[in-house]
């Protein structure tokens, strides 16, 4: 005789959005190729790299606890931040048709301006 669970249960669809910037990733890049100022400073060198930026977009879709995970230097963290702290507003993630916090992963490219 055994004895057990029968595992009949129908399981629910799960979906999943990522957290993403109110009107698109297409207008986000545009937003940061056009407003970011690379560093006068570094100009003379042309120094070319990324930073990589992590944020939590909360359920209301504000953002929180910006940091600088990939550094090239203090003047490019300060500059991708400011892109970030001043841009578009980002939509937050839905999990099975909830909002949800999230953390996001951003890389600012900067090469020097021709």
């Amino acid at each position: 005789v055994g004895y057990g669970t029968s595992s009949t249960q129908e399981k629910l669809p799960y979906s999943y959005t990522p957290p993403k910037p109110v009107g698109g990733q297409t207008k986000f890049k545009d937003y940061l190729k056009t407003n970011l100022r690379y560093p006068s400073s570094a100009i003379a060198a042309g120094t070319k790299g990324t930073v990589r930026l992590q944020f939590t977009v909360k359920p209301d879709g504000t953002m929180y606890d910006l940091k600088v995970i990939k550094s090239m230097g203090i003047e490019f963290d300060v500059e991708a931040l400011r892109l970030i702290q001043f841009g578009p507003i980002w939509n937050p993630a839905e999990e099975n048709g909830s909002k949800v916090a999230r953390d996001v992963k951003i890389t600012i490219r900067f090469k020097p301006p021709e």
